[in-house]
């Protein structure tokens, strides 16, 4: 088996190009098909399905935002936290939304630190360390100023932020917002719960954490016990003007 990379002609002698590739081989003992030559009828129904899918992400955020029946307006002073959701009882907070408005007239760079300023909070079960606890902008991707895109538990879709993780608790949840700002501003929030005992409980857990410093591997996450890692959003802004920034390698150990 060989696989190879070329880069076009017409990139020109200057483009450089970067990979980064991982592999996998089977056991020994392990019996697989070969990707066929020609697909089926059926297998290109799939790829047509699974192509549809990931081409509608931007559609499927939407009708979350649509399926969320219970909105409110808040307005938050400086220093101010308000709880946007607090229900007793077991259940699922199948998807969310949040919006973000700073007072008119506020400058780009104020709404841009908007989004580091407001952190997001949820508790479950009646904990007293939120499980979450992460700015607004960088929960959703967007940590140094607004952008749109669209994936499937995560996006903004028109100055909608989306979350399509599913939060499930068996006591109580409590979500919150924190203005940590100098300025007021107006939250809009809307969220789908499904009542009932979660069949499974695999609580959601996202942290923020930063560091500044150079030849010093910066911790992205050290946790203990079961659970699944679904993924983190990193940002890095060179101090010293240049581009010399991440020149080097993501590691992770698992399970010692």
């Amino acid at each position: 088996l060989r696989i190879s990379i070329r880069l076009p002609a017409e990139y020109g002698p200057a483009c450089r190009g970067y990979y980064h590739v991982n592999y996998e081989l089977y056991g020994k003992n392990a019996t697989v098909a070969s990707f066929p030559a020609r697909l089926d009828e059926g297998q290109e129904q799939l790829v047509r399905d699974v192509g549809r899918a990931w081409n509608d992400e931007r559609g499927a955020l939407a009708r979350a935002i649509q399926a969320c029946p219970a909105t409110n307006r808040w307005e938050l002073a400086p220093g101010q936290t308000v709880t946007w959701l607090e229900q007793k009882g077991g259940g699922t907070l199948k998807s969310f939304y949040l919006r973000l408005n700073a007072p008119p007239g506020s400058s780009a760079l104020a709404k841009a630190r908007m989004l580091r300023e407001v952190v997001l909070r949820v508790s479950y079960d009646g904990e007293d360390v939120p499980s979450i606890e992460v700015p607004v902008g960088d929960f959703f991707c967007n940590a140094l100023h607004r952008r749109e895109y669209a994936s499937l538990p995560l996006g903004n879709v028109d100055g909608t932020y989306v979350c399509r993780f599913p939060l499930p608790f068996t006591r109580s949840i409590r979500a919150e917002l924190r203005n940590d700002g100098a300025g007021a501003i107006v939250a809009e929030t809307g969220v789908d719960v499904i009542a009932g005992q979660p069949g499974s409980v695999n609580y959601l857990h996202a942290r923020w954490n930063s560091s500044r410093q150079s030849g010093v591997p910066h911790s992205v996450l050290q946790a203990e016990g079961k659970g699944h890692y679904v993924g983190c959003y990193l940002t890095a802004l060179g101090m010293d003007g240049t581009w010399n920034m991440l020149e080097g390698d993501e590691t992770m150990r698992v399970d010692g």
